[in-house]
């Protein structure tokens, strides 16, 4: 039910958004993995009022990522009028967000 739940009010979120919604999955942070955290703080102030950033927990956003078709990894997705307009998987080319990104502003 919590999934559910957590997946509708995903939904939603993405749907009402009045700009794009980068969403990074990502393994909890607690891991002393890689993150992206450090890119999408750049971003902050460069798109601010053109992007909403939001980071979620992959392990814990299983509902999400299967009703989105998603890799249940470290990915990047751009979701625009509840849809997602670009998946990338793992966080390796920063040039790829930000061409996507300035694409579909």
């Amino acid at each position: 039910m919590l999934k559910e739940q957590m997946l509708s009010a995903f939904k939603s979120l993405i749907r009402e958004s009045d700009e794009p919604v980068l969403v990074t999955f990502q393994k909890d942070r607690n891991t002393g993995s890689n993150r992206i955290s450090p890119f999408t703080e750049v971003l902050q102030p460069e798109y601010k009022g053109k992007l909403r950033t939001f980071e979620l927990d992959y392990h814990k956003s299983e509902r999400i990522l299967e009703h989105f078709d998603l890799p249940r990894s470290e990915s990047a997705v751009i979701f625009k009028n509840g849809r997602s307009v670009r998946a990338y998987q793992g966080f390796g080319n920063v040039r790829k967000y930000l061409r996507a990104l300035s694409q579909n502003n």
